[in-house]
Order: C-alpha cells, then sequence, then structure tokens
C-alpha cells in the first residue's frame, strides 16, 4: 500500500513537471515570459518582469521619424542680382583740373581747387548719390555702361567780394557701352555758395540732369 502511494505521487509529480517543461514561454508567467523552477524568481507562481530579473531582452529601438520634405526653393528658383541689369552703371571720376591763372593774385584772389583724391572721391559720392536718386544702381565692376566724370575746373570765385563766394565746378562726362562706344558725353558745370558740400551736391545734380536729359 505504501509502495503503490508512492508510485502514484512519483507519477503525479512527473506529470506536473511535464506539464510545466511543456507550457509555451509566451504563455508562462516565471520572469519576463519564462518559466524555469530552478532558477530565482522562475517559478510557475512567479510573475517577474524586468531587467532586474533573467531573461530580460532588449526591446527594438524605435524606427527614426522620417523628416517632412523641404519646402525651401531650390538654388535656381532664387532670383540673383545681375550688374547687367538696364539701371546698372559704372561710374569713374578723374581730375583735371585748371591751375590758378593767377597764382600770385595780382588780377584775382579767386583760389582753385587741386583734383585731389580727397576732393574727387567727394564728388563721385556726391555724383553716385544723385544717380541713385534717378532710379541708376552705381555698381564697381561689371556694368554693361560706364560714366566717365573729369573734373577740368573747382574754384572759389571772389568776384563778388568777402560776403559773396561761389563755388564753381565745371566737369566733362562721356557715358559708354559695353563695347567702349560712345552712348552719350558733353559738358556741364555747377556749384554755387561758399559751402563746399553744398555746392560739390548742386554740381552733382546738374550733371545727374543732363545725363538723363532731365530739368532742375
Amino acid at each position: 500500500m505504501t509502495n503503490g502511494l508512492a508510485r502514484l505521487a512519483v507519477a503525479a509529480l512527473a506529470v506536473i513537471a511535464f506539464g510545466i517543461a511543456a507550457s509555451p514561454p509566451a504563455k508562462a508567467s516565471g520572469c519576463n515570459g519564462v518559466v524555469s523552477p530552478l532558477e530565482w524568481g522562475c517559478a510557475p507562481w512567479d510573475n517577474n518582469n524586468g531587467p532586474q530579473y533573467p531573461h530580460y531582452q532588449q526591446p527594438p529601438p524605435a524606427a527614426a521619424a522620417t523628416p517632412p520634405p523641404s519646402t525651401a526653393p531650390s538654388p535656381s528658383a532664387t532670383p540673383s542680382a545681375s550688374n547687367s541689369s538696364p539701371n546698372a552703371i559704372g561710374l569713374k571720376v578723374a581730375g583735371n583740373c585748371a591751375a590758378d591763372p593767377d597764382p600770385v593774385g595780382l588780377l584775382s584772389s579767386d583760389s582753385y581747387a587741386d583734383c585731389t583724391p580727397e576732393l574727387l572721391g567727394g564728388l563721385r559720392g556726391h555724383i553716385a548719390s544723385a544717380l541713385t536718386n534717378r532710379g541708376f544702381a552705381v555698381v564697381d565692376s561689371g556694368a554693361d555702361r560706364t560714366l566717365t566724370v573729369t573734373i577740368r575746373d573747382y574754384h572759389v570765385d571772389e568776384s563778388g567780394g568777402d560776403f559773396d563766394w561761389q563755388i564753381k565746378i565745371a566737369a566733362d562726362y562721356q557715358l559708354t557701352g559695353a563695347s567702349g562706344s560712345v552712348l552719350k558725353s558733353g559738358s556741364t558745370s555747377g556749384g554755387g555758395g561758399d559751402d563746399d558740400n553744398v555746392a560739390e551736391q548742386q554740381f552733382a545734380e546738374g550733371l545727374a540732369n543732363a545725363l538723363t536729359g532731365t530739368s532742375p
């Protein structure tokens, strides 16, 4: 009788062990889905999950999100400025200032200025501003047209006395095309008053009017 009970108990344990071993890991509890009675925390009555238990597997990395297509315009669609536009013009200011005909001052006390780089640079700035106000784009290089202005006279006329000085400026100008052909040429003069800055502005305005054929 005792031997029969023992054999029955062994058979029952064998059935239980076989059932446990035959259970698929996916349906087991144990640790991280695996039932293993010989490992701590992995018995059938356990339900342990996480990296701190055996049989843990890292989840696959998430797929990187695909960025949306760029809406920025392509380089070919971006307009680019060109110095060959109809309004682009190069500007050169040179000097050939007349010498004082009476340097001793026996006949006249008029003062004649030399065409120094500083004087020519100031005049160029005034001329460029006057042209810009009339819709031109003054550029340093690459323009299809070039305006050359040659200052031939810059003096202070003191014939009106000490309180009536007049700054007078005279120049020749020539507008040429890309091939060097002369598009327009002429002479102009201007100025006024004893303030050189104001006189140069008035001269530049007169030159721009002569070039564009407009009246002041």
